[in-house]
């Protein structure tokens, strides 16, 4: 039956403790030394000793969430950071109850912890995943509104062309407004691809150009204190690829080479 236990907690990364809280003596089943990185020859198994091997920045929180289960305040049930001797993170869950005397004195506290590192480590990529969902619906809600206001200004900039011909200084200016309405119409094609409401549109182009044409998007994405330098590739082929989706992946590349380099 201890083998059956012990491969069950094994497989489930959970062991029981046990603590008698009048002798002060801590008692770990195997699993728990194994989730600590710890060898049980070698390891004193104290409430102190354990604490040592949580981080720095939970055992505050882990002190007086115990303390509170010993005045009989509320259950024990916690989270918090494991600190193994080759400095491997791992997050362990614990659970515990108190045992109390006639007189309500704590006299023995027993409990388990989880290994629930990978868990954490999914829930966190289904958050993140959400939080991106949710930023895409966002964005092809204001792409595709801002696409339509776009929409009008370059047809009134069209009408307004036609009543300015033989004037090219008036023409001229009127020339730089349709085409940063035009550049701003391409940037909406990129936000709703993003948001995955474009449909893909493959077509074969050349990289460099649309190497060029993003460096002005970088710019502004990136901030002030990132230089972008271009770097044209020599004597490519043509490339059968939807644009907007090439210049997300660049985009991506970019904030994230930027992120680790705030300076």
């Amino acid at each position: 039956s201890q083998r059956r236990l012990a491969n069950a907690q094994r497989i489930a990364q959970l062991g029981n403790w046990d603590w008698d809280i009048v002798a002060g003596e801590l008692n770990w089943s195997e699993e728990i030394f194994h989730i600590f990185g710890l060898d049980a020859r070698e390891f004193s198994a104290t409430y102190e000793a354990f604490l040592e091997r949580v981080h720095p920045d939970d055992r505050d929180f882990l002190r007086s969430e115990v303390e509170a289960a010993l005045r009989g305040q509320r259950l024990y049930s916690i989270d918090h950071r494991i600190i193994r001797p080759g400095g491997e993170p791992r997050i362990g869950h614990e659970q515990g109850e108190v045992g109390f005397d006639q007189s309500g004195r704590p006299m023995r506290m027993t409990g388990t912890v989880q290994d629930i590192t990978e868990r954490k480590a999914m829930e966190e990529q289904l958050q993140q995943a959400q939080k991106m969902e949710a930023v895409g619906q966002l964005t092809g809600g204001i792409a595709h509104d801002f696409n339509n206001l776009l929409g009008v200004i370059v047809g009134n900039l069209d009408l307004l062309a036609v009543k300015l011909d033989g004037r090219p200084e008036e023409r001229k200016l009127l020339q730089r407004a349709i085409e940063a309405a035009q550049r701003g119409a391409s940037l909406t094609h990129r936000l709703l691809a993003f948001s995955r409401r474009q449909t893909l549109q493959p077509r074969f182009l050349d990289v460099n150009a649309l190497v060029v044409e993003i460096s002005e998007l970088l710019k502004h994405s990136l901030g002030e204190a990132i230089e972008v330098r271009t770097l044209p590739g020599e004597n490519l082929w043509p490339c059968f690829v939807d644009p907007a989706q090439l210049d997300s992946a660049i985009l991506n590349l970019a904030i994230h080479a930027r992120d680790p380099l705030p300076h």
